[in-house]
């Protein structure tokens, strides 16, 4: 139901002089249930004794423009004129509707401004722990950390931590990527690792000793790095997450171990990797560039033919979203927004959604482009969405 302003001033009068229809009680009921803002609005409306009063009492706002944006919102249709003969009840309700009509513009202006407005897309953030002591915020405008010889910016300026907590090379280092976040972090084998919003990466601050072992919280995207031993064998690199142990050569994949998926889905994009569930009885999969294997909560693994592009499309900026039910969508948009959301009805959880958006636009822009796909609508009171 889309509702606008001149609309709902209207049903507001209708209500003030007891003359709604069960039509138009319904959706005045339905506008007012929509948020706890839209509740507020029409109390503060319908218990005035007086409207002109109201609009009067009003002094510092201007008149004739308040007037100028009721006429913008009313979609009037050009007629042949008509000459009409009003009593006075018809003259009190027309008055009554425009007093209203003035009071809810001026509401909506200064109580429904754009609330996406505080909901902003995510930055390069990011926090470090090392040995477990102190969770220090890194450098947001930097956007990337390398662990060479020392751990520094990629412009060569130094990472501070605590001293006494990072002196020894097999220093265990945590980065945790809060929701709204994003971060690089080049490992001390030159391995390139990119962590998704609501994500952690634990490694050793130097690879001192094979093999070399990564644990991932979330999703990241690896481009791991050929190394070789003294044999002249390539070291293989290891990635655990709850569900899955991933051996890698020297390729680049993209991980999905989010707690609340339930399940971990590694994608190849390039060269070879052996992909193990952590069970007792482990069971394992060899996958080929453009194949994912997934391994649920029972401990199960499957292999199936996906488009790589639309699973690493977050390292690229971007959403892009092939017949993804909108429960699963809604996941990414709040981690990456860091906001909540509830469906009014649980049926929308499987709308299947498909497109391509940037994941830098404004939340505003987001939602107005999955509200064209005419399967939902969006309110948004601060950091909360509700879907319906």
């Amino acid at each position: 139901m889309k509702i606008v302003p001149r609309k709902i001033a209207a049903l507001i009068a209708a209500a003030k002089i007891d003359s709604l229809s069960p039509e138009e009680a319904l959706m005045l009921q339905e506008w007012r249930e929509l948020t706890r803002q839209n509740e507020d609005i029409y109390q503060a409306i319908i218990r005035r004794e007086d409207i002109r009063a109201d609009v009067t009492l009003l002094g510092e706002i201007d008149t004739i423009a308040a007037l100028d944006a009721v006429r913008k919102r009313m979609e009037i249709e050009k007629q042949a004129p008509k000459v009409i003969r009003l009593d006075r009840r018809l003259l009190a309700i027309a008055s009554c509707i425009l007093a209203i009509s003035i009071l809810a513009v001026l509401w909506w202006a200064r109580h429904n401004t754009d609330r996406t407005s505080i909901i902003q897309p995510g930055t390069s953030k990011a926090y470090i722990t090392v040995n477990g002591q102190e969770n220090i915020a890194l450098n947001e405008s930097k956007g990337e950390i390398i662990f060479l010889d020392s751990m520094q910016y990629a412009d060569g300026s130094t990472v501070l931590v605590n001293t006494d907590a990072s002196k020894a090379m097999d220093d265990t280092v945590q980065i945790t990527v809060p929701y709204g976040g994003e971060y690089k972090i080049v490992l001390s084998d030159g391995t390139k690792v990119m962590l998704n919003a609501g994500s952690s990466l634990r490694f050793p601050k130097r690879f001192t000793k094979a093999p070399r072992e990564v644990q991932l919280f979330g999703e990241a995207y690896f481009n791991v790095a050929k190394v070789l031993d003294a044999k002249s064998e390539r070291l293989p690199f290891f990635v655990q997450t709850k569900h899955q142990k991933i051996q890698v050569l020297g390729t680049q994949f993209n991980v999905s171990a989010y707690a609340s998926d339930n399940e971990t889905a590694t994608t190849l994009v390039e060269g070879r990797v052996s992909v193990c569930t952590q069970s007792a009885q482990e069971q394992c999969v060899i996958l080929e560039p453009g194949y994912r294997a997934t391994t649920n909560s029972k401990q199960e693994i499957y292999t199936q033919k996906v488009d790589v592009f639309s699973t690493i499309a977050w390292t690229k900026n971007e959403f892009v979203f092939a017949g993804e039910p909108l429960s699963s969508v809604m996941e990414k948009v709040a981690r990456w927004y860091d906001l909540e959301y509830t469906f009014k009805e649980p049926r929308l959880k499987k709308e299947k959604i498909e497109g391509i958006l940037p994941r830098y636009a404004s939340a505003k822009e987001l939602f107005d482009l999955l509200q064209e796909s005419g399967l939902v609508r969006f309110t948004v009171e601060g950091k909360k969405v509700t879907i319906y």
